[in-house]
């Protein structure tokens, strides 16, 4: 009677044990759930304060603008180092990223203080009233064409006379009584207020759903990229 007794209260207890556990795995499962979801819901709710930040709706894009990885980059038509980045790296992040739907490229201005910076700039802007695809025409064009940084190059009359052979589909008597009126600059300083608001320094600098990118070479924005793109698959 006394073995039955003990071998009672040994099965209730190690009953007791499976449920505590159970009951403690169960615990800890719906908990890291909901910790993944507030990640992820903080998450989505510094991507669409980022894109607000920088108005990504109305910024000349490369790629789906859906995209789960917004890449951009804060960059000056007159700088040699946005000229390097264009045309060594962002041709690796196309292929790998942006051409697969992977990630949307926007570029927003940060123009030196000179004039040359300021003209192209509004050049760019005024082109992208028009067309998308002339901005990014524009966009391609002022960097094979970039000079020096310390002369004076991209003056008024380089800029009109660019306009004049490579865009004849632009009249070229709006575009010079336009260019530089007050809708156009507004683009430009709405780039500027958000350089200014994400502390931007130095041209190129680049952000991967609104986190700054150590640097800008390929490698330093794969590991950034593949972070993300891993966080929006959760």
């Amino acid at each position: 009677m006394k073995n039955h007794f003990i071998f009672a209260w040994t099965l209730l207890a190690a009953v007791i044990v499976l449920l505590l556990v159970m009951f403690g795995m169960t615990w800890y499962e719906e908990n890291q759930l909901s910790s993944q979801d507030d990640v992820i819901t903080e998450h989505q709710l510094a991507l669409a304060q980022f894109k607000a930040d920088m108005h990504l709706e109305i910024q000349p894009v490369r790629g789906d603008r859906e995209a789960p990885v917004q890449i951009v980059e804060f960059g000056d038509y007159k700088s040699p180092y946005s000229k390097e980045w264009e045309e060594q790296v962002y041709p690796k992040l196309a292929k790998d990223y942006i051409e697969p739907g992977h990630a949307a490229y926007y570029f927003l201005h940060n123009p030196l203080p000179d004039m040359d910076s300021h003209l192209a700039a509004r050049t760019a802007e005024y082109l992208m009233d028009q067309d998308e695809k002339l901005f990014w025409r524009f966009h391609t064009l002022m960097y094979k064409k970039e000079g020096f940084l310390q002369y004076r190059w991209g003056t008024e009359a380089f800029l009109i006379d660019l306009v004049r052979v490579y865009f004849p589909e632009v009249d070229i008597q709006s575009f010079i009584q336009l260019y530089q009126r007050e809708n156009v600059l507004s683009m430009v300083l709405k780039d500027q207020e958000a350089a200014k608001k994400y502390g931007v320094e130095y041209n190129p600098t680049i952000f991967v759903n609104g986190k700054q990118a150590e640097d800008s070479s390929y490698e330093s924005l794969r590991r950034l990229i593949d972070k993300e793109l891993l966080l929006s698959r959760k």
